[in-house]
């Protein structure tokens, strides 16, 4: 169980090779259904998938929201993700998890989200190997120049 500042979130984390089957899924409602001081739930695969559950699946289990993550080590950043998500939620008195609508809503709205973070780490990577051969050319310059007037670099 994590709590910060009034948050408080149970986490069922699996270092399975195979997918995470039914039964653990069912143990991890359960619990989510017995801990009545958990807000939300976030049930992570290491390495592997989740039985019939998208990457990023949402659910309400008794109007408490929970997201499955698959191979966690391979995208660390969707539990930060998830975290977030569960915020923005908890934040809001005005959704109602109860309410199809909403769900749904939000359901479709994570992996939109999933895609602009992936798309934005594309761009961020791209602008650091730009940057970083801009500064090898400029560099090469440098040492030229350096030559030029009999420096050494």
């Amino acid at each position: 169980i994590m709590k910060e500042n009034g948050f408080i979130m149970l986490i069922e984390t699996k270092n399975y090779t195979k997918n995470v089957t039914k039964p653990e899924i069912d143990k991890f409602y359960r619990d989510m259904k017995t801990n009545s001081d958990v807000q939300c739930g976030l049930f992570v695969s290491l390495k592997s998938g989740i039985c019939n559950r998208e990457d990023l699946h949402l659910e309400v289990i008794d109007e408490k929201p929970i997201i499955f993550i698959h191979n966690a080590l391979e995208n660390i950043e969707n539990i930060d993700l998830a975290i977030r998500i569960f915020k923005l939620i908890l934040k809001t008195d005005s959704i109602d998890l109860s309410s199809k609508e909403v769900y749904e809503k939000i359901k479709n709205t994570i992996p939109i989200i999933k895609r602009f973070w992936n798309k934005m780490r594309q761009k961020l990577q791209k602008f650091e190997k730009d940057m970083s051969e801009c500064i090898s050319e400029q560099e090469i310059m440098l040492r030229d120049i350096f030559k030029l007037l009999s420096f050494n670099y």
